[in-house]
């Protein structure tokens, strides 16, 4: 009897080993199983969390899984961060949020400079952070990523949610000039 039960034992520890092996190669390699509609949904949820709480909720969760292997998904794991500083009224969770969401979407960068969603997402951020955080020093260098990012006719065709996304917002940014917008909105 007490062989058969060790038997079990040892039996549930092997299987309960496998499936966390299992698990544990599957958040690993979240990211890279990423598709496009998985980005499109990930930009939707952060549109709308800067005034939706349940918007916000819901992009950090998905996001919090995500490491450090892919810079876009990085870059969204921080914004997700720092949208959730707009839900909650406790100044020490706003600034935990915020410090979280500045090193991981910094992070992002540094491994991918040349990404413009990420430029992006940092220039919106810096845009709109209270200016007491002292967080805008790459706006200029952004811009002009962001800028010449527009005015490349290609880059339409290869990410028109993207574009899209991009030019609405730069078009309602209050750091581009009248002429840039008039500029990139006839392109």
């Amino acid at each position: 009897m007490n062989a058969d039960k060790s038997e079990t034992r040892v039996m549930n520890t092997g299987i309960l080993k496998k499936w966390c092996v299992v698990v544990a190669m599957q958040l690993c390699v979240l990211p890279a199983w990423a598709t496009v509609d998985d980005v499109v949904e990930l930009r939707k949820l952060y549109y709308l969390s800067y005034n939706d709480k349940i918007a916000a909720e819901k992009l950090y969760a998905l996001t919090r899984a995500y490491g450090a292997s892919d810079p876009k998904m990085l870059g969204y794991k921080a914004v997700a961060s720092m949208m959730m500083c707009n839900h909650t009224s406790n100044p020490y969770t706003r600034v935990k949020y915020f410090y979280a969401g500045k090193g991981d979407l910094e992070k992002a960068i540094k491994m991918s400079p040349a990404d413009v969603e990420l430029r992006y997402l940092r220039y919106a951020v810096q845009e709109n952070v209270p200016s007491v955080l002292n967080y805008s020093g790459s706006l200029n260098e952004d811009r002009r990523i962001i800028l010449t990012y527009l005015n490349d006719a290609d880059n339409k065709e290869k990410d028109t949610d993207l574009h899209a996304r991009i030019l609405k917002y730069m078009l309602n940014s209050k750091t581009v000039s009248a002429e840039t917008k008039k500029r990139i909105y006839t392109k």
